[in-house]
């Protein structure tokens, strides 16, 4: 990742810049995004990497490929996905979201998942798990025995 965006990141990453009422913010790092998860919102960062087969080294590359992604998956999740946001540097020097004014990044807001949320609380054991249903007796279920 270039140093251009060490404080874009760390805003994102502080519970206080999504609002009073989130008090943790999850991180998820790929190799081309960064994805904060807060209270019932994402927020996917592209990160100013160049590869052979994908250019994001500028603000404006980023935010070329944020509105393809909201475009592209507006399709089949609309509600999800929910808007693109730019990132500004306010004028005593912190970095905030902005509906105007000279971006320096931007990111893809999506809605949480409700269900993909529980099954990531079952997976960290924050929830508990249903039992899997027993198999009937005599079934041929994970046997060779009925084929």
């Amino acid at each position: 990742m270039v140093n251009d965006q060490q404080d874009v990141v760390a805003f994102l990453s502080k519970p206080g810049s999504y609002g009073p009422a989130i008090e943790q913010v999850d991180i998820i790092a790929t190799h081309v995004s960064l994805v904060f998860l807060a209270g019932d919102r994402v927020y996917k960062l592209k990160r100013a990497v160049k590869y052979p087969y994908l250019d994001f080294s500028t603000a404006e590359d980023r935010r070329q490929a944020c509105e393809a992604e909201l475009a592209l998956n507006r399709r089949t999740a609309p509600t999800l996905y929910l808007e693109v946001r730019a990132l500004i540097r306010l004028p005593n020097g912190r970095i905030g979201f902005a509906d105007n004014g000279p971006a320096i990044d931007w990111v893809v807001v999506i809605a949480r998942d409700p269900v993909a949320s529980s099954r990531s609380a079952v997976s960290a054991g924050r929830a508990s798990r249903p039992s899997p249903p027993p198999w009937p007796q005599g079934s041929a279920h994970g046997s060779c025995a009925a084929m």
